[in-house]
């Protein structure tokens, strides 16, 4: 027996012939491991123990049957090996790409696979990603500079590294030409890297995070001594969940490129600064209504300005363009300019709003007004994605009369305040909704009470967003026939609005 089984086995083995021989009881599938004379592989088998009687009936020894079930056990292990990375697959899917920021999903990636995975691992990205560059600098080589943007352990918290000093969280380094590190950067594939003597990992896995045929970063994962070094089945399962997060990663650098884009070009479109107008004093504050929540915010297609006009006169615009993102920011720029060409022909506020549906009609048709209104008569389903859809106030203050006429389409009222009072609504009437429901011929004037030097009438300009009922906010198709009423589908939704105040101070 010791000559095929190692002594411990061969020793539970002897004992177990020993207790069958001396009690009868049969024992069934004993696992024994052991080697086969003339081969190295270690084999299993599948041993039953059954004590064998003589025709009187007297013990005379035990029966030994073995199986080889080496292949069965292999087959088991390969299906729970199997059923565990699909199930880290699983999980990788539901939550490696949350987030759109770029540090966070890196984040993930390493909360997935430690220690389920791997006992360590680190997560670096270009610098020159972070830095919003489009192409990553030093592809070519793998030695460009790279920031470690995560690391996780399960045995330590100390910061490893496969070649060179350990790297802290957050440091911006770069590795060699020669190192694994560098060439998986370079060839775009996964390198095994051995442990050092004397160190705590005994193997490591450096994948590159591939996104649509471009590299994003290195990730690596490292075992322990003392678990099991990675195999082949290991490195087509860190390659793969490599590439989820790259993929994420990816998403979130163009997410953040086109914030980034939107954001510029919407307050490079705004009023610089505080507005000065002629008897008025004008305090202005834009913020999204999603950031004084809290929220993660987004660029949208909200716009204020205030105009000087002839004869001591200006002109105070708030408008929203339904949508999120760099369409909406351009949007919003051609009706900004368009409010400001329109108010300078000195135009009733009502006759402004028809005007500037007009143009939002001609905005949102590639063919112009003309084919806009030829569209709109023939019935058709409507493409929302190519319409421009916006609400706006619009609001003339005479600083001579005191006489302030304004004509709202879809927006929220302004708010009148004066010291002492409540808040009163200015409202139109029923009738003048929305952008393209204009109608030149309703308004509303209000004559500004006169108060002394010490008083001051406030005026809130209140930016809001609205939600549609059966389509999106802002935009009301001219109905047909001259009798035909208005129709508007949209309600103020529960976004925060942020006020714009216009102050008027009494002459003494």
């Amino acid at each position: 027996m010791h000559d095929y089984l190692p002594r411990g086995e061969a020793d539970r083995v002897v004992a177990t012939l020993r207790r069958v021989l001396e009690t009868g009881d049969s024992i069934t599938d004993m696992h024994v491991t052991g080697f086969v004379p003339g081969h190295e592989e270690r084999r299993h088998w599948s041993i039953n123990l059954y004590r064998v009687h003589s025709g009187s009936g007297r013990p005379i020894g035990v029966a030994w049957l073995g199986t080889d079930i080496t292949a069965r056990r292999a087959a088991a292990r390969e299906a729970a090996a199997a059923r565990r990375n699909l199930a880290l697959l699983n999980d990788a899917g539901a939550r490696i790409g949350n987030s759109l920021d770029l540090e966070t999903t890196a984040r993930e990636l390493l909360d997935v696979v430690v220690p389920g995975f791997c006992d360590l691992a680190t997560v670096d990205l270009y610098q020159g990603l972070l830095a919003g560059d489009e192409t990553p600098p030093g592809l070519a080589d793998g030695s460009a500079e790279v920031r470690r943007v995560a690391f996780a352990s399960a045995v330590s918290d100390a910061p490893f590294s496969v070649t060179g000093e350990p790297v802290k969280l957050g440091a911006v380094h770069h590795y060699p030409f020669n190192s694994p590190c560098a060439d998986a950067l370079r060839t775009g594939r996964p390198q095994s890297v051995p442990g050092g003597e004397g160190g705590l990992v005994q193997s490591t896995l450096a994948v590159p995070m591939v996104a649509h045929d471009t590299v994003v970063g290195l990730a690596q994962f490292a075992r322990t001594k003392g678990s099991e070094p990675f195999g082949d089945r290991d490195r087509d399962l860190a390659v793969e969940l490599a590439t989820r997060a790259a993929v994420c990663i990816d998403n979130a650098r163009l997410y953040r490129r086109e914030h980034e884009r939107a954001l510029i070009l919407q307050r490079s479109l705004l009023p610089p600064g505080d507005p000065e107008a002629s008897g008025l004093d004008i305090a202005c504050r834009y913020l999204p209504g999603n950031v004084a929540t809290g929220r993660p915010s987004e660029v949208g297609g909200d716009w204020f300005d205030v105009i000087e006009l002839p004869g001591h006169r200006t002109a105070l615009v708030v408008g929203d363009v339904m949508g999120r993102g760099l369409r909406a920011a351009v949007a919003m720029g051609e009706l900004r300019t368009a409010v400001r060409t329109l108010a300078q022909l000195d135009l009733e506020p009502a006759e402004v709003l028809s005007q500037l549906d007009e143009i939002a009609r001609g905005l949102g048709a590639p063919g112009g007004i003309q084919q806009a209104t030829r569209a709109a008569r023939r019935p058709r389903e409507a493409d929302l994605s190519e319409v421009y859809l916006a609400t706006c106030v619009y609001a003339v203050y005479d600083s001579v009369t005191r006489r302030c006429t304004f004509a709202n389409a879809g927006h929220l009222p302004p708010v009148l305040v004066e010291p002492g009072e409540q808040a009163l609504m200015l409202d139109v009437p029923r009738g003048c909704r929305s952008v393209s429901a204009a109608n030149p011929s309703r308004r509303w004037r209000s004559n500004c009470p006169k108060a002394p030097c010490s008083r001051s009438t406030r005026t809130d300009w209140s930016k809001a967003a609205t939600t549609p009922r059966r389509g999106p906010p802002g935009v009301r198709e001219r109905p047909h026939g001259p009798s035909a009423p208005w129709r508007t589908s949209a309600t103020t939704s529960s976004t925060p609005s942020t006020p714009i105040t216009a102050r008027t101070t009494s002459p003494c």
